[in-house]
């Protein structure tokens, strides 16, 4: 009856040397309480053909686990097939990661104070052993060799590149999305076509800083479609500006709306109220006390003023927290700063086209 319950804790354990080869050193432990709640003849021919993990998975606690593990071997290793190729094989990519690391037992192979001309006290068949087994010794000590030299003068793979201090913008992404100097070419071109059709793409990209981000060869590209594209757009706006004008005679704006209250968009009551909102003298009175303190005021009935009120209150309070109203706000920002920068080029231009002409007459 006994013998018949060992069959299966045999076949279990089994089963847990199976598992433990699929899921790491780590699960070996299991093995192993298993094996000592049963007899010791029970498990004596399972300790014949433990696995040599075990011995890892019953290292006494604080001791460093890692430090008792064999060096991880490449796969050109592993295999019985030939090593990978040096230049592009995952051999040199360790062997730089660990030279890259620090707390790498590399280190301990190779003087931190080696120059370029001797590299002699390398021990190069410890690193072999350790990272390259199946390559050639003569072929591979120059190859690591040059790894070292390259790690003490900080090239190649060890070269620390230093970023940016501030990236090109896309010139274009979207319409809502495009650089600052694509703003004010498109601006150059609306409210100074007659200072700026009279330069070259060259001339264009050489009068400010923000076009010679970009390469000149792409920038030529973008002034023939900015140009091209501006001239559609005012075209464009003429024709649509033309056809609401004769809408708009044929069709005025009342005075009154239907309700005997006038249009509050383009009242002077509008402005007047967001300002005293803005100020603080909307929060610290009641609707009905601000509404006695203007004529303008006045103007709208008592309740349709005092809805007016809190809506004004409301987008003064949750106005930093709606996105259109953040996006517009940016938006504003960035045409006025835009404005600024062309107002200056235009500015620059005139003193350029001055001291040409200054030049020209002295030397007549």
């Amino acid at each position: 009856m006994l013998h018949r319950h060992h069959v299966p804790i045999r076949q279990d354990i089994s089963r847990i040397h199976q598992l433990q080869q699929y899921s790491g050193p780590w699960r070996g432990a299991v093995g192993q309480h298993i094996c000592d709640s049963d007899s010791e003849s029970d498990c004596g021919d399972e300790e014949d053909q433990e696995s040599p993990l075990r011995e890892y998975t019953q290292a006494p606690r604080g001791s460093s686990r890692s430090s008792e593990l064999p060096p991880k071997k490449s796969s050109g290793a592993s295999s019985g097939g030939p090593p990978s190729p040096w230049g592009t094989g995952e051999t040199k990519k360790r062997i730089v990661a660990a030279l890259k690391n620090e707390h790498s037992d590399i280190h301990l192979y190779y003087p931190e104070d080696n120059t370029t001309t001797g590299c002699t006290n390398i021990k190069y068949a410890k690193i072999l052993e350790m990272y390259a087994p199946k390559h050639d010794m003569k072929i591979f000590c120059p190859n690591l060799k040059r790894l070292i030299e390259s790690k003490m003068a900080m090239k190649g793979p060890f070269e620390i590149k230093a970023k940016a201090s501030k990236e090109i913008e896309p010139w274009f992404t979207s319409s809502k999305n495009t650089s600052q100097a694509y703003t004010l070419l498109h601006d150059l071109y609306h409210f100074h076509a007659g200072k700026i059709n009279s330069m070259n793409a060259e001339q264009i990209w050489s009068s400010q800083s923000l076009f010679k981000q970009y390469p000149l060869k792409d920038f030529k590209r973008y002034n023939t479609n900015m140009k091209k594209m501006v001239s559609m757009k005012q075209t464009r706006a003429a024709t649509e500006e033309a056809i609401y004008q004769e809408d708009m005679r044929d069709h005025p704006q009342k005075l009154m709306t239907c309700r005997g209250t006038p249009f509050w968009d383009t009242h002077a009551a509008k402005k007047l109220l967001i300002k005293d909102v803005e100020d603080g003298v909307g929060q610290s009175v009641g609707p009905k006390e601000l509404w006695k303190t203007r004529r303008e005021y006045q103007a709208f009935p008592y309740d349709h003023f005092c809805m007016r009120v809190y809506e004004a209150r409301s987008k003064q309070l949750a106005g930093p927290y709606w996105q259109v109203k953040r996006n517009k706000n940016g938006r504003e920002l960035n045409r006025l700063e835009t404005d600024k920068m062309r107002k200056q080029w235009a500015h620059g231009v005139e003193m350029e086209e001055m001291n040409d002409m200054f030049k020209q007459a002295s030397a007549s």
